[in-house]
């Protein structure tokens, strides 16, 4: 006869050192936000390229597809780095599953 005892998942509270990392990464992906939308600014808010002229007919379709999925990858990077910080690993390890997805996905597009 054999007896299995199941323990209970032991709850572990971050350390300080832990908690300190876990919002370096959130500040430094808020900061790569930052960055992107005041780069893109002109395109996000009125569809212009770099050099202030509309997005030319030919290139519009591969450019807008760009910018939306690298527009979700910067928000799958937000929504993994909050998770994190609010200790759900679980969940954003499931997420994880989703950005490799999409990098599937933009690594061939662009």
């Amino acid at each position: 006869m054999s007896l299995t005892i199941a323990a209970a998942p032991v709850r572990v509270e971050a350390t300080e050192t832990e908690l300190r990392e876990r919002l370096f990464y959130l500040v430094a992906c808020l900061a790569m936000i930052a960055g992107v939308a005041i780069g893109f600014h002109m395109f996000y808010l009125h569809g212009l390229n770099d050099s202030g002229q509309l997005v030319t007919h030919q290139s519009a379709p591969l450019v807008y597809v760009h910018a939306g999925l690298m527009t979700c990858w910067m928000v799958l990077l937000l929504l993994q780095c909050s998770l994190v910080v609010k200790g759900k690993r679980r969940l954003h390890m499931r997420l994880g599953r989703a950005a490799v997805a999409l990098y599937v996905v933009i690594v061939p597009l662009v």
